[in-house]
């Protein structure tokens, strides 16, 4: 049909060359109008006739429509569907219109923001809508077109911004922040292409000054999500020119208000920048990521949803974990399959996210009903949940998955009879350590012990009891011996303080335990050793695992000692003076009232220790 139209488009210019008059414009556009079901011509829809009577209007000046203006011919620009042709057309007769009737600076801007604002004649201000234009800026065809007339009229576009910005229904802010992005949107589109370098220049040079503009105007949340934008739609082939813009936008205007709110915002804004980018642009990202990573600051609280602080002091553990998180975050930005539950692995990545950049109590509803336990108003253990968890992510017996990259580790098994001789060895995946506290034959434990000494007792040797050889069928002469043969990255250890009283009843063991900041798992196979360092510990507070409450205290895994440490319980966060994370400070607030019952541990004896990854959630969670 558009080749149909264009055919008789030309046909109809050969034949009403010397008839090109006012008087049969009017009648052809009302006509073309009523066809489309169309009250004026202003309102003629994208279509192939329309298409042929611009390509008609263009061969033969004197067939313009009836009082025809530039803003009405812009608006068209943009709506969806025009062929590129049309497009072309249109552009230049906006541009003649202008010239023929010598328009102001001012009008022509006006017209391009009518392009740019078509179906926006009355924008919600709502965060929704905002956050909506930031994440999917407007890049349509009119966006290329806005960006080409724009270009020579820069220099009225910041005085129409203030008087947008000064508009008095409120929405001024709104209006002038769905430009900002489209015409940035139109900045990617125009990258790149042989002939846009200028539009791309132009483009870029006014929304700096627009962004200037908020500074002046105070107009924080509004800079913000443009600057968000930027991060988000970072170029995949990035021009010097950008580089320049986005280095000013993003470091040096904060830099400029190291006093206003933006300074605060802006380290979580960094979060989003692509781990990777063109060799180009690669030194700011570089740059932008290490300015995230020193403005980092604590994790905001969960709220309690009925008794869920069991899940909310391992939610909490797991933040701390910042290689487990940002493995998780590139997981679910690629899709990667390994893993045995994609939508808990999306669930569990969406509440990492809101506590690394939300600064209120966050609610895990979602993640708490998909879970096992549910939303029911019972506690829960917490290490039951660690295991399903991480189990759900990524199972830790297969290579590859962020479970066996970050918690995995394997240890062996070798039973021996001391009659036969004969022996087998069997060699499992862990993600977590179960460490029991010995009782004597009446129930009684130590008065005191350390997590080293619990440690090193789940490694000894024991006789099996009632296990018959399969070799020489002899009872009871066999011995068991376990050995841990690779070491996790991260060694989860669960304290198992609850036996079982002579009346059925599981009751927690009062046994002192020192809980080591540095610690060392002795291996069955060279190195032999592997050194870890404490950084998060869950605390239970009650007599039974299905009671009681739960908080969590820890640190991020990649800091060293002088870190700061953070008491996380439920929504309230405070962080510790300290004293209070010395090694006997640390021994009497993980025993008492409050006893530890999940360690985590950070191995340091790599050599030489990787850098910290970078906490880049995916964009459609951020």
């Amino acid at each position: 049909a558009e080749c149909r139209g264009a055919a008789v488009a030309d046909l109809a210019a050969l034949a009403l060359k010397a008839q090109a008059t006012a008087a049969t414009a009017a009648q052809l556009w009302p006509a073309l109008a009523r066809l489309a079901g169309a009250d004026r011509w202003e309102d003629l829809p994208p279509c192939p006739a329309r298409a042929a009577a611009v390509r008609l209007w263009f061969k033969c000046p004197g067939l313009a429509p009836p009082g025809a203006t530039a803003a009405p011919i812009a608006l068209w620009l943009a709506q969806p569907g025009a062929p590129e042709a049309e497009r072309a057309a249109l552009e230049k007769l906006v541009q003649g219109l202008w010239n023929q009737g010598a328009t102001g600076a001012r009008a022509q801007v006006e017209d391009v923001l009518g392009v740019l604002l078509d179906g926006m004649r009355e924008p919600e201000s709502s965060a929704t809508w905002l956050a909506s234009v930031i994440v999917r800026p407007p890049a349509s065809a009119a966006s290329a077109s806005a960006c080409g007339l724009i270009t020579d009229v820069v220099g009225s576009a910041k005085t129409l911004a203030v008087q947008i910005l000064d508009a008095s229904n409120g929405n001024g802010a709104a209006v002038l922040l769905f430009a900002w992005a489209t015409l940035y949107a139109s900045v990617l589109g125009r990258m790149g292409a042989g002939d846009g370098e200028e539009h791309v220049r132009t483009t870029l040079c006014l929304l700096s000054d627009l962004c200037g503009l908020l500074v002046e105007r105070r107009r924080w949340s509004e800079l913000a999500a443009a600057l968000l934008c930027v991060v988000l739609h970072w170029p995949g082939v990035a021009q010097a020119l950008w580089v320049d813009f986005a280095r000013k936008v993003l470091l040096d205007l904060p830099d400029s208000q190291p006093d206003s709110p933006l300074s605060s915002v802006l380290p979580l804004l960094l979060l989003a920048v692509p781990g990777q980018v063109d060799d180009t642009s690669a030194p700011l990202a570089a740059e932008l990521r290490t300015r995230a990573a020193q403005g980092f600051g604590v994790n905001a609280g969960l709220q309690n949803l009925g008794n869920t602080c069991y899940l909310n002091s391992l939610l909490q553990a797991l933040s701390m974990t910042n290689r487990f998180v940002a493995a998780l975050f590139e997981d679910v930005a690629t899709s990667q399959p390994a893993s045995r539950s994609p939508m808990v692995r999306e669930l569990l990545a969406r509440v990492l996210t809101s506590l690394l950049v939300a600064r209120s109590p966050q609610a895990p509803g979602t993640l708490a009903r998909a879970t096992p336990f549910g939303l029911r108003g019972q506690q829960q253990d917490a290490t039951e949940l660690a295991r399903w968890l991480l189990d759900q992510v990524g199972d830790v017996a297969v290579d590859g998955t962020v479970t066996e990259r970050q918690f995995g580790g394997r240890f062996r098994t070798i039973v021996v009879c001391t009659e036969c001789g004969h022996s087998q060895a069997k060699v499992e995946s862990f993600s977590d350590l179960c460490l029991p506290v010995a009782t004597d034959g009446e129930g009684a434990a130590a008065k005191s012990l350390s997590v080293a000494q619990l440690l090193c007792a789940s490694f000894h040797e024991e006789q099996l009891s009632g296990y018959r050889c399969d070799s020489c069928q002899a009872l009871d002469t066999s011995k068991r011996q376990c050995g841990v043969i690779r070491p996790p990255e991260h060694l989860m250890l669960a304290i198992n303080r609850f036996s079982y009283s002579s009346s059925g009843q599981q009751e927690k063991l009062d046994v002192h335990i020192g809980v080591d900041k540095s610690l060392t798992l002795q291996l069955s196979e060279a190195p032999h050793s592997a050194e870890y360092s404490l950084y998060a510990v869950v605390l239970h507070i009650g007599s039974s695992p299905h009671s009681g409450h739960y908080v969590c205290v820890g640190r991020s895994s990649e800091e060293d000692e002088s870190g700061t440490w953070f008491r996380f319980d439920d929504a309230t966060v405070r962080a510790l003076p300290p004293t209070e994370v010395l090694q006997e400070s640390v021994d009497r607030w993980a025993n008492g009232s409050a006893t530890a019952y999940v360690l985590f541990y950070r191995r340091r004896d790599a050599d030489p220790p990787p850098p910290p990854p970078p906490l880049r959630p995916p964009p459609r969670l951020f």
